[in-house]
Parts: structure tokens; C-alpha cells; sequence
């Protein structure tokens, strides 16, 4: 997880600190873990990779100009997304020596809050603070749904049959059925940052 700028990797077990991982002069912002490694976005805008147990990067790019918001890794480990605060979203393919643009997608204006892959890495979902969440296909870059939403869904996450979108924002948890375009929403008290769903898809 990130504390003060870097990130800490902790044992499952014993929760004790196995290493911590820092970037001189930079400021780390988000993290991802992929399959046998470890990804994350600073406040310089740079994408950095480090293997599993090392705590010296092996790849480090300038991802977006400014500061960078967000990174996501898709289940199976190949790809990855990165947002910035000025709207850039950009799709990366990982491999042995680091990763290389796939696309950059273009549609959302302003910070983007959110991004998830869906479970089988075909979808991704991003989320902008002017209130619009954009489904798109990853192989091919393209825009697949709009949803304007009100609440501006801060983040984002994918039942595993990849069919609904579930979105938290200032006031409630709202779950989108991306086939029929419909919506259920929870309300609450206080804006919500985080949501998650259990491998059976059964909890939110």
C-alpha cells in the first residue's frame, strides 16, 4: 500500500514490512500488483515497475505530463492502465522488460478518479470527476457505453461475469447493468472511495 509517498509490501501472514519501495525526488500517488510484479504512478507522471522481492525498479517511462492518478492491472497480468489528472487515459502492455503503449483513450475531460479492468481483462472502466464513468474495449480501444452519472463515481469495480459496473460516488453505491442500461443505487450519508467484490461476485 502507499504511505508518505511510497509504497510499503507487507506479509499476508504476519503483516510485518518485507520491503518498501521509493523513488527518489518523486512523490508515488497509486499502486497495482500484477503477476510477478508491482506497479505504480507518481506525482511526476512516471510509470515504474519492479519485480516481486526487489526493491530496485527494472522500468521506469514517463507516462502522462503532470501528475498521474491512477494504475490498474488486468487479472491476468498483461496489461495495465494509467490516468492522469488531466484527462489522459493510457492503456500499456506488460512484458519481461517493461511495458509499451497500447492506446491512449480519448473521451473524458478533468481528473480521472477511477479505472477497472473486468475479470477476464476485456473491458475497462474509467471514471472523470465531471460525473462521466466510459466503458471501453481494450483490444480495440474503443468506446463501448457512456453512463453519465450525478453522484461522479470516484471508484469502480466489475461483477465477475463482467456484465454489471458497480460505482461509488459522494452519496451513494450505484450498480449498473451495462446490457439494459439500468441502475440500482444505495444511498448514503457520505461519500464513498472504495468498493470491492468477493470472487463469487455474491458481496459487494
Amino acid at each position: 500500500f502507499v504511505t508518505l509517498g511510497r509504497v510499503e509490501v507487507r506479509s499476508r501472514d504476519t503483516w510485518e514490512v518485507v520491503s518498501t519501495l521509493a523513488i527518489p525526488g518523486r512523490s508515488i500517488v497509486d499502486v497495482a500488483a500484477f503477476d510477478g510484479g508491482i506497479a505504480a504512478v507518481d506525482d511526476a507522471g512516471y510509470l515504474t515497475l519492479w519485480r516481486t522481492a526487489e526493491s530496485d525498479p527494472f522500468y521506469s517511462v514517463a507516462a502522462h505530463a503532470g501528475t498521474a492518478v491512477r494504475v490498474a492491472a488486468s487479472l491476468d497480468g498483461a496489461r495495465l492502465v494509467t490516468t492522469s489528472q488531466g484527462g489522459q487515459v493510457r492503456l500499456w502492455q506488460l512484458g519481461d522488460r517493461g511495458a509499451a503503449p497500447l492506446h491512449d483513450l480519448h473521451g473524458q475531460q478533468g481528473l480521472i478518479w477511477g479505472a477497472a479492468f473486468s475479470r477476464d481483462g476485456a473491458q475497462l472502466a474509467t471514471s472523470s470527476r465531471d460525473g462521466d464513468v466510459i466503458v471501453w474495449d481494450v483490444g480495440s480501444g474503443r468506446v463501448l457505453r457512456t453512463i453519465i452519472d450525478a453522484d461522479r463515481p470516484r471508484a469502480l469495480a466489475f461483477a465477475p461475469d463482467g456484465t454489471t459496473l458497480f460505482a461509488t460516488g459522494t452519496s451513494a453505491v450505484t450498480a449498473w447493468n451495462l446490457r439494459s442500461a439500468t441502475r440500482r443505487s444505495d444511498g448514503h450519508e457520505v461519500g464513498i472511495t472504495a468498493v470491492a467484490i468477493d470472487p463469487d461476485g455474491q458481496r459487494v
